[in-house]
């Protein structure tokens, strides 16, 4: 009776050893996936916005207080681009067929709310999109953007639905803009896309002023600080990228990251973003 039970007990400690090592092995794989998990989540909640977004555009678009003047049309066309900001709020572009407009939208999960409107509006200068945002937004928000047409390397690309894009189209002349920075980090594209990760140098704009009265420690000491805080400050905005910190630089305003591709298109759309170089390791000398 002893080997019996003896027998039975063993391949049922067996049985509760390998359900807690599979059990195990889930939890670490899913501590060790934060970011893509955080992206996931933010790219449901984004499509269901968009979703619930057309669904009740009749109702929404009816509360814009100018009306469409193009001849024929009574109401406004379903939006065209929209633009998450943070905050629950979102910017979105919308036509009659020829007259333009934009809208800052709040959404709380359930109904929309009509903060602003902007009519004859089609896009804002980089400076007047920087105060919008910290007026309506989140300065440290990943912004996202969906848009059913936009021109690439000077090629109009039309989608069949809203599209996520990485261009942000709601800013003048996005499209030189962007063809001007891409041909200039697309060795870096490149590699992100094909490695999964790519090694690089961000540098950051510096609005460090020091005075005359300052001694050189004191400048030093100041301008440390002062690179801390605006490395504090682009980490805080790739919050739910795939981005790690490789090393900070004390002095100058950079900081060394790994990236993968959609944080790196992230980064060279940023205006507080000046340059993007480089930083593979050296290896060892023989």
């Amino acid at each position: 009776m002893k080997n019996l039970q003896r027998g039975f007990i063993v391949p049922l400690l067996l049985l509760i050893i390998a359900a807690a090592i599979i059990g195990g092995g889930v939890y670490v794989y899913t501590q060790n996936k934060p970011v893509k998990q955080a992206q996931i989540v933010a790219t449901f909640a984004e499509a269901e916005s968009v979703a619930s977004l057309k669904t009740n555009w009749a109702t929404i678009e009816a509360g814009i207080p100018f009306r469409p003047t193009h001849p024929g049309t009574v109401a406004w066309l379903s939006p065209d681009s929209v633009q998450f900001i943070g905050n629950g709020n979102v910017l979105v572009r919308f036509e009659d067929g020829y007259n333009p407009g934009i809208a800052v939208l709040h959404f709380d999960g359930n109904t929309f709310k009509i903060l602003e409107t902007f009519k004859d509006k089609a896009e804002f200068t980089l400076t007047d999109w920087n105060k919008l945002i910290t007026e309506y937004g989140d300065p440290s928000y990943p912004i996202s953007t969906y848009t059913i047409s936009l021109v690439r390397n000077g090629q109009i690309v039309s989608f069949q639905t809203l599209t996520k894009v990485p261009e942000n189209v709601f800013v003048k002349e996005y499209a030189q803009a962007s063809n001007n920075v891409s041909s200039r980090y697309a060795a870096f594209i490149t590699k992100a896309e094909s490695a999964g990760h790519v090694r690089i140098i961000v540098g950051i704009k510096d609005d460090f002023k020091p005075t005359s009265e300052m001694s050189v420690q004191a400048e030093d000491e100041a301008q440390s600080r002062n690179t801390a805080r605006l490395q504090d400050a682009l980490l805080a905005k790739l919050k739910g990228y795939d981005a790690v910190v490789n090393r900070r630089l004390t002095l100058l305003p950079a900081i060394g990251l790994t990236v993968d591709a959609t944080a790196l298109r992230a980064l060279m759309s940023w205006p507080e973003v000046v340059s993007i170089e480089g930083d593979e390791p050296i290896p060892p000398a023989n």
